[in-house]
Formats: C-alpha cells, sequence, structure tokens
C-alpha cells in the first residue's frame, strides 16, 4: 500500500481548527505553497512529492505524537524532516529554527508553513503575528541562502 500523508493528517487533525477552519485546511494551504513553489523541482534527491508529504504531517509528531508513532510505513527521508520540523520541549524558538534548517526538506517546508501562517495572520488583521512570521521569514530565507544558494 503507498503511503497517503494527506489521509494521515486529516485522520491525525480529526476535529482540531486552525482559527475557525478544520485544520486540514492549513495543511493544504501549506501543500498548496509547496506546489507552487516547488513543481517538478528535485534537488538532493528530493522530489516535490517529498515535500508535500512533509507539508501535510509537519504538525503531527507535535500535535498528535501517539497518532505520528502509530504510522505505518513511514519513508525514512519523510520521517526525518517531520522530526526536524517539529518543536521539541524547552528548546528556544532560535535553537528550534536552526535545527530545523539542518534538514534541506524540512528546511524548505517550514518556509511553506510560515508562509501559510503570515498570510492567515494579514487575512486576521494581527499585527503581532504578522510581525512574528515576517521576522521568521526573513531568517528562514537567510539561513537559506547561506547554506544553498
Amino acid at each position: 500500500m503507498e503511503f497517503n500523508a494527506w489521509w494521515h493528517a486529516d485522520e491525525a487533525h480529526e476535529g482540531q481548527k486552525y482559527g475557525e477552519d478544520d485544520y486540514i485546511l492549513h495543511l493544504e494551504d501549506v501543500a498548496d505553497i509547496v506546489c507552487k513553489l516547488t513543481h517538478d523541482y528535485k534537488w538532493d534527491g528530493y522530489v516535490w512529492r517529498d515535500a508535500l508529504d512533509v507539508a501535510y504531517l509537519h504538525d503531527c509528531l507535535e500535535d498528535q505524537p501517539e497518532y505520528y508513532n502509530n504510522i505505518p510505513n513511514v519513508p525514512e527521508h519523510i520521517h526525518e524532516a517531520i522530526v526536524s520540523i517539529s518543536k521539541q520541549d524547552k528548546e528556544t524558538r532560535s535553537e528550534y529554527l536552526k535545527r530545523c534548517c539542518e534538514n534541506r526538506l524540512a528546511h524548505f517546508v517550514k518556509i511553506c508553513d510560515t508562509m501559510s501562517n503570515l498570510n492567515h495572520s494579514v487575512m486576521d488583521k494581527n499585527s503581532k503575528r504578522v510581525s512574528k512570521y515576517t521576522k521568521q521569514l526573513a531568517k528562514l530565507i537567510e539561513y537559506w541562502e547561506k547554506k544553498y544558494d
């Protein structure tokens, strides 16, 4: 059976909300950004499909660890990216972002996730979150340029 990240994400986040919307809509938004930025793009053996899998599951380990730990057949490189993109207890935001950026797939999806969060913050007219995500996006892109460009 083929691994289906969307199905697992939908199951894991059932009943969870992102603002007033079902949480899966946030994950689909992140996946849509991945598609817009990577369609047919390949780097270091990864393809955009790998980024989609991470986009759908990027919050699963943090929000639903029991569910995530029981998902069968998660490809190892997808699992490594999900671990990298998941904030650990007692980890500062700065430590988290630096660790996340050590995995190229996680780093890329975190950029897409931050873009989604920024967009929603603008739509909600939440200036505090707009400021937070603007700074975070700039830092993530700065790390990307130093490491990969």
